[in-house]
């Protein structure tokens, strides 16, 4: 069988299969479909299919609901990593800052599953606040929670870098903080895991910090940025400010001087004009 007995033998099955396909859809509708498909048949019995209106209308909401959708999540995606969003605060280890309502009535009544609980408090979560990780003792923080890295936290920064710090479980143990670390702790001491029990936690892991009170609406307001005194706040002895930007004996830490905007100008500059005395110089051989 040559190339050419193949090739017709093959239109001949084609244009069988558009006949029967046609008959099929003519007895179905009862006339020519013209709905999503329409078929047309030419002289060398060759079909083509065009969308109808209806179709094309279809594929055109398609289209725009994706892109609005794609276009959405990037914005409010944006708008929550450098901006902020609302959350609410799950567990009784903030309290009574937070969910006193969950213990005092027991009006509502829904499963710990639920998207949204009227009985807990959401709050406002700052994550332009955190860009610079400049907090002070008495800011509530949300941070990735050191023993699991798919939870969020949410507690009370006790003590700074540079700091002596006494735990709260009364053995009198004092803890000096580290460079780059903080203290935490929740209002409720009797149901918190905090630094008392994985220590202080590192800076980079607070990505926000709870600057309002939204929800409920008897409570809306801005939250303080000290410490209560029910926390005993003089457990910590401050010594980051005594230290800062001063050079200590060998063997301590030093707190190194926040560089000024011209200082971070010049090191930009730097990068990207290099001087000719720090390029790497290559001996010449005559």
């Amino acid at each position: 069988m040559n190339l050419s007995r193949l090739h017709s033998t093959l239109i001949t099955f084609k244009n069988h299969m558009n006949d029967t396909f046609y008959a099929y859809t003519k007895i179905l509708l009862k006339k020519p479909p013209g709905g999503v498909l329409k078929i047309l048949t030419s002289r060398n019995r060759q079909e083509s299919y065009k969308p109808s209106n209806k179709a094309k209308a279809m594929l055109h909401w398609v289209k725009m609901t994706s892109q609005a959708a794609i276009y959405t999540f990037c914005v409010m995606s944006t708008f929550a990593t450098y901006v902020g969003y609302p959350a609410q605060v799950y567990g009784m280890s903030m309290q009574p800052e937070f969910n006193e309502l969950q213990v005092k009535s027991k009006l509502y009544n829904y499963s710990s599953n639920s998207l949204l609980r009227l009985d807990l408090d959401a709050v406002w979560v700052s994550c332009w606040n955190a860009r610079r990780f400049e907090f002070e003792r008495g800011d509530i923080v949300v941070f990735v929670s050191p023993k699991d890295p798919y939870e969020y936290v949410i507690k009370r920064i006790i003590a700074l870098e540079g700091d002596m710090v006494e735990t709260n479980k009364g053995d009198l143990i004092r803890v000096k903080i580290p460079k780059g670390h903080c203290w935490v702790e929740g209002d409720n001491w009797n149901n918190s895991v905090d630094s008392n029990k994985y220590g202080p936690i590192p800076l980079g892991l607070i990505f926000g910090v709870a600057t309002h009170v939204i929800w409920p609406v008897q409570k809306q307001r801005r939250l303080n940025r000290s410490v209560p005194d029910y926390l005993l706040p003089e457990r910590v002895q401050s010594c980051g400010e005594a230290t800062k930007g001063v050079v200590l004996g060998e063997g301590e830490d030093t707190l190194a001087k926040p560089k000024t905007l011209w200082q971070q100008l010049k090191i930009l500059l730097y990068f990207m004009h290099p001087s000719e005395k720090n390029e790497t110089q290559i001996p010449k051989f005559e």
